[in-house]
This record gives C-alpha cells, sequence and structure tokens, in this order.
C-alpha cells in the first residue's frame, strides 16, 4: 500500500469511528426520562410524606389523589425507558399533543405512576404532575412548588 493509499484508509476508518461514536452517544441521549435529581429526590420524598402523614390536609390530598393505602417503601424514582416513554403517550394523550416529544420524571406510585414534564410548569411557578394507572389511565394530579 503506498502512502496516499495508507492515508485515505486511515482517513475513512477515522471518519467511521467518528460516526459510529456520534451515533451511539445520540442514542444515549435519547431516553425520555430525566436522570435522578434534586427534583426527583424532593418528590420521593413529599409522595412518601403524603402517604404517611396524619395531618388533615395531607389526609385530604392523599385521598384527593387516590394513593390511599399506598406504603411510602412502594414509592420509588423510576429511569426505566420503556416506563417513560408510556409516560410521554399517556401525558401527550392527556393533553392533546400526541408525537411531542418530552423529558419527563416518573415516580412508582405503589400501582400507580407520577409523572411530570418541567416544560409544562404552570405560568404561576407551580409544577404540573399528572397521576396515572398502572394502564396509564388518567387518575388526578396536583401542582405542587
Amino acid at each position: 500500500m503506498d502512502c496516499a493509499t495508507g492515508w485515505i484508509h486511515r482517513t475513512a476508518v477515522l471518519v467511521l469511528v467518528a460516526t459510529c461514536s456520534l451515533t451511539l452517544s445520540g442514542l444515549a441521549q435519547t431516553t425520555s426520562c430525566r436522570p435522578a435529581d434534586s427534583l426527583s429526590s424532593r418528590t420521593t420524598a413529599e409522595l412518601k410524606d403524603y402517604v404517611t402523614s396524619s395531618d388533615s390536609f395531607t389526609v385530604k390530598l392523599r385521598n384527593t389523589l387516590g394513593i390511599t393505602g399506598t406504603n411510602a417503601n412502594k414509592i420509588s424514582y423510576n429511569t426505566n425507558s420503556t416506563i417513560c416513554t408510556s409516560a410521554v403517550t399517556a401525558l401527550n394523550t392527556r393533553s392533546g399533543t400526541p408525537g411531542r416529544a418530552r423529558r419527563v420524571y416518573v415516580w412508582v406510585v405503589g400501582s400507580n405512576y407520577a409523572v411530570e414534564d418541567p416544560a409544562d410548569e404552570d405560568p404561576s411557578g407551580y409544577r404540573v404532575v399528572s397521576l396515572f394507572t398502572s394502564k396509564w389511565i388518567f387518575k388526578s394530579g396536583w401542582a405542587p412548588n
């Protein structure tokens, strides 16, 4: 192999490696799940408080949300991409925005899911969290701040 052919071969290999690397890094970022962060931790703690508190306001909230009887140890933050994709579909169905790309927070709350897309924040600054059944049927929602 002469020098020019070797250079072309090495250049082609480098382009191929760079293309594959960019494609794989792009695939890694296509999940609909938001990674765990301080907001997901805070909301997990709030949800656990909702199901354990005996405060009258919190008991009413728990009843309204339909999470009465849920144990605190059955509440967790989810990063399973299949569940997040289902959560995006459920939010889009509920809001009439089929196909909208979203990055969501999803919590498992017993046999239910709590879902939040920060892009849907209320203009007054309140967050919008929707609660769905395990079959992705809208159940209720709340707006923590």
